[in-house]
């Protein structure tokens, strides 16, 4: 008769649920808990019954142990899209790794892949690490990095990041066994989260490049912002023609009437292509 395996017992903080199966998929891991926000408890919810694992929508780090402790046989704690930081007594007790959607040591804090899109990293990176008390400093188990082609946007690359934790999970468990050992994670920088700034286009200061960039960036979160002649618009796609091929088609009357046309300068014109009017203001952008 073959040996069973025997799995490591791992509690699942976070809310993604494409990570939660991905654990619960793979072999030498037993998924008992998972633990998210209230704000993801519609949707973790729905995974944890259909695969029978314990659930628990936690605000505070109080809850988080609560329901850890009740089990009594957690191992190791996998964490990701998960908005809580864990205390020093949840990180000393049980053994704790996040998965961030970058290739630390860099972009180190929330909204890694805005950052290294309007940076214009022509890869980006996944990467699993030991969580300790600091922001995304723990010791790296492993990474993967993926190209990000100008055609794809923040959809694209997160779902193809997201795709190679199978592959992370699987040099987590060879960490554990102590065949591969873990890389320190001490240089690099840390971004702050994004806020409404880096959200919104200044057409006064912002390169073709910046503009597609954070288009792109936003795309999954409802546009980029632009005030633009007396309206505030939210856009998810762009495009650009030289102003000599403005001029030519509108002189043709073959511009498109669904489309914005914005001249940025003497060289380049911004068509906005995927958009909508959030609101109409009271002034005009100067």
């Amino acid at each position: 008769m073959t040996k069973e395996i025997e799995k490591i017992n791992v509690a699942y903080l976070g809310g993604i649920p494409e990570i939660a199966e991905f654990i619960y998929h793979n072999p030498y891991l037993n998924l008992k808990l998972v633990v998210c926000e209230l704000s993801n408890r519609y949707i973790m919810e729905n995974f944890s019954i259909i695969r029978n694992c314990n659930f628990c929508a936690a605000s505070n780090n109080q809850e988080i142990l609560d329901a850890i402790n009740i089990l009594r046989d957690i191992s190791v704690i996998i964490v990701s899209g998960f908005g809580i930081i864990l205390r020093k007594n949840i990180i000393k007790e049980y053994t704790c790794f996040n998965i961030h959607f970058s290739n630390l040591p860099y972009y180190k804090g929330r909204h890694p892949l805005y950052w290294a899109t309007v940076k214009e990293n022509l890869s980006l990176g996944i990467t699993i690490h030991q969580i300790n008390e600091g922001i995304d400093t723990g010791n790296i188990i492993a990474q993967k990095l993926c190209p990000y082609y100008f055609w794809e946007n923040n959809d694209h690359i997160y779902n193809k990041l997201l795709q190679e934790v199978p592959n992370l999970l699987d040099q987590l468990i060879l960490f554990l066994n102590g065949e591969v050992k873990s890389i320190e994670n001490t240089t690099g920088y840390y971004y702050p989260p994004v806020t409404t700034t880096e959200t919104t286009l200044n057409l006064d200061l912002d390169t073709p490049s910046v503009i597609f960039n954070k288009v792109r960036a936003q795309s999954s979160y409802g546009g980029v912002k632009l005030v633009y002649n007396n309206h505030l618009y939210s856009i998810k796609k762009v495009h650009f023609i030289s102003f000599n091929h403005y001029k030519k088609i509108k002189d043709e009357n073959k511009l498109n009437s669904s489309y914005v046309y914005i001249i940025l300068n003497t060289e380049n014109v911004l068509i906005l292509t995927d958009y909508y009017i959030q609101k109409t203001l009271n002034y005009k952008h100067e």
